[in-house]
């Protein structure tokens, strides 16, 4: 199993994922990585969360597809509210 911190492997640049990944050699690529805050840093920075998560998963997604990773899986979440729920759901 490989494990990379964010500062050892940002998956924003694509140019550092697509180096990462012929040293890799996955067939299994289970990606968990995001960028969170939780409902109060969602409602004050309302893109930043999304584009940098949006950014890593494609990046990620990408090269495991042109490197043959054979099973991805992508695991998430997301705070969900609306105006008539009391909390997040």
């Amino acid at each position: 199993m490989v494990l990379h911190t964010s500062k050892e492997l940002d998956l924003r640049d694509s140019a550092k994922v697509g180096i990462f990944f012929p040293k890799a050699k996955s067939e299994c690529v289970l990606l968990a990585a995001a960028k969170v805050g939780g409902l109060l840093v969602n409602s004050s920075f309302h893109a930043d969360c999304i584009c940098d998560n949006l950014s890593g998963q494609t990046n990620t997604i990408h090269q495991a597809h042109l490197h043959g990773v054979k099973t991805l899986v992508l695991l998430g979440s997301v705070p969900i509210t609306t105006k008539s729920c009391l909390c997040a759901m």
